[in-house]
């Protein structure tokens, strides 16, 4: 249940968009050299991707949990 209060909910949902894309950009920015290596991996593939470019999305993976 979520509790409404009057001219409290939009704030909050702000705060959090914000936040999120803040966290976002910092992970892109941290994980660059592994988001491309993913990235490169992927190009040209569809259902391949899972098991071709399982290394590189662990990599991936890994350094956005840490941040």
């Amino acid at each position: 249940k979520v509790l409404v209060l009057k001219g409290l909910i939009l704030p909050i949902l702000f705060h959090f968009s914000a936040l999120r894309s803040k966290m976002k950009q910092k992970a892109l920015k941290e994980c660059d050299v592994l988001c491309s290596k993913y990235a490169e991996c992927a190009r040209g593939r569809t259902f391949s991707v899972v098991w071709t470019c399982r290394k590189q999305a662990k990599e991936l993976n890994n350094c956005l949990h840490q941040l």
